[in-house]
């Protein structure tokens, strides 16, 4: 069956994931170099499908043992605090860099001040956009005027990112100040909790 799950995927994912950017660079190079329709043929049925179905499965199974005990933990830890502290607390796992959903404005910004090349940003998220799992609309790094567009728009709009991640940080720090207060025999363990399983 062609959609059968690849053999031992569930203990390579983590591997797979870190060779499959290079695998992309390569493999568009391949695409661009090919001369008919027969050879393209070819390499979607040895490389490309074969990538794909991978790629679903790493996206269906690979962290779904993860965001299920996230769920779980999630809901006991808003019985325990309240639905809102728990919003708060939750969206600043990543620390400095805020949730991993908010990597490609983060990155633009960092492109627009000089510190990430445009080249490392469309590396990183340059896949990433409101059309990532169709394949038949080429994705951002396809298009040569997408990340410029990005860039001016950004400028445009003067929204500095550090101090919205600022006040991210701020408003985490405060929540656990009342936590604080408000279980203070309990707070070692409550944050043992959320560092262990978010």
């Amino acid at each position: 069956m062609l959609l059968n799950k690849p053999e031992k995927l569930q203990s390579s994912y983590h591997s797979t994931l870190k060779k499959t950017p290079n695998w992309c660079i390569q493999t568009e190079e391949l695409i661009r170099n090919v001369q008919s329709k027969e050879e393209l043929i070819r390499l979607w049925r040895e490389q490309l499908w074969p990538k794909n179905i991978e790629a679903m499965w790493i996206a269906l199974e690979g962290p779904s043992s993860k965001m299920q005990n996230f769920v779980r933990w999630k809901e006991k830890l808003e019985k325990w605090i309240g639905h809102e502290d728990t919003s708060v607390l939750l969206t600043n796992l990543k620390g400095t860099t805020g949730l991993a959903s908010l990597g490609p404005v983060v990155g633009i910004s960092s492109v627009v001040k000089g510190e990430m090349s445009q080249e490392d940003y469309l590396l990183e998220f340059g896949h990433r956009g409101p059309h990532e799992f169709e394949l038949s609309i080429p994705g951002p790094r396809e298009n040569p005027s997408w990340l410029e567009k990005q860039i001016k728009e950004a400028k445009k709009s003067g929204m500095n990112v550090d101090e919205l991640l600022y006040k991210q940080r701020e408003q985490n720090e405060m929540v656990w100040r009342r936590l604080e207060q408000r279980f203070p025999y309990r707070i070692k363990k409550l944050k043992r909790i959320v560092k262990k399983n978010f």
